[in-house]
């Protein structure tokens, strides 16, 4: 401000302030100086608030991106909008192959109509879903993942987009597999032993 009145030249800036009440505000001013007057002016306007909320984007946007967890944002349809770097390494298709197509990309075929009717239903009554569930991966390889899909509304309580959450339980159901087939199994024969008969 200083050197745009020696300068005689327009001003902006942006910068915190502590109030006299101690409170720290975000401010940003702009002016110009008028040649045929010695002096500036300009305006002041307080936007705490709207760096708090570019502050809270990015740091959504972070944890987006660096999530361990697949995310996979879609609209009501199902129809792919956005995915994270999780969601590339699970499934093998990066993010031009799935936005703007169905979420069935990754239908494995291993469920029936039934389970989806279900699922939806509980989707569209409750706004939320969470369970297991096959899927396929670009490469073609059938993985079990532990699925959360939750719907965002809009400020009228109807439906924006739906977020889905998920992580590969491929290895977890393997060992469980694992130790039932030792629990029940005989491991020369094959044949069910006497805990699987008395069960």
């Amino acid at each position: 401000f200083r050197r745009a009145c020696r300068e005689r030249s327009n001003w902006n800036f942006e910068c915190r302030i502590r109030r006299v009440d101690g409170e720290i505000r975000w401010i940003r001013g702009s002016g110009r100086h008028h040649s045929l007057y010695p002096r500036m002016t300009g305006i002041i306007q307080d936007v705490t608030a709207q760096k708090l909320a570019d502050e809270n984007r990015q740091l959504a946007m972070l944890f987006y991106q660096n999530c361990n967890e697949a995310m996979m944002i879609t609209e009501v349809d199902a129809t792919i909008i956005s995915v994270n770097p999780a969601f590339s390494e699970i499934t093998g298709y990066s993010a031009g192959d799935v936005i703007g197509k169905n979420a069935s990309i990754l239908g494995s075929g291993r469920h029936d109509a039934a389970f989806f009717q279900d699922m939806w239903q509980t989707i569209v009554s409750l706004g939320q879903w969470r369970g297991e569930i096959w899927n396929r991966r670009k490469n073609g390889e059938l993985y079990v993942e532990q699925l959360s899909i939750n719907t965002v509304f809009d400020a009228n309580g109807l439906p924006l987009r739906r977020i889905g959450l998920f992580f590969d339980i491929t290895q977890r159901k393997l060992n469980e597999e694992q130790l039932r087939k030792q629990a029940y199994f005989d491991p020369l024969t094959g044949i069910g032993n006497r805990r699987m008969f008395c069960d």
